[in-house]
């Protein structure tokens, strides 16, 4: 699993880099209307961590798969970890 994103190094989309991905992401949009004391929202927050193990090479799909999430239980009040588990 290590050599994900190098294994596709034409794909063109997130989801082409690291399939399954999108599932992630649209769990992460819960994140849309939680502000950060530091301005933003915790979304873009999220988003920004995946986009920055991306340009450090980090290539590991469980890792790049919780980027999108790691924030999701504890600023989402009714977040269930089921949807995360699943």
């Amino acid at each position: 699993m290590a050599t994900v994103l190098k294994t596709n190094p034409a794909a063109s989309t997130i989801g082409e880099l690291l399939p399954g991905i999108n599932l992630y992401i649209n769990l992460a949009r819960a994140l849309i209307s939680q502000s950060r004391k530091v301005g933003g929202n915790q979304f873009r927050h999220s988003m920004a961590c995946l986009t920055v193990l991306i340009e450090w090479g980090y290539s590991d799909s469980i890792l790049l798969k919780a980027a999108p999430v790691h924030d999701l239980l504890e600023d989402v009040p009714k977040s269930d970890p089921a949807w995360i588990e699943s």
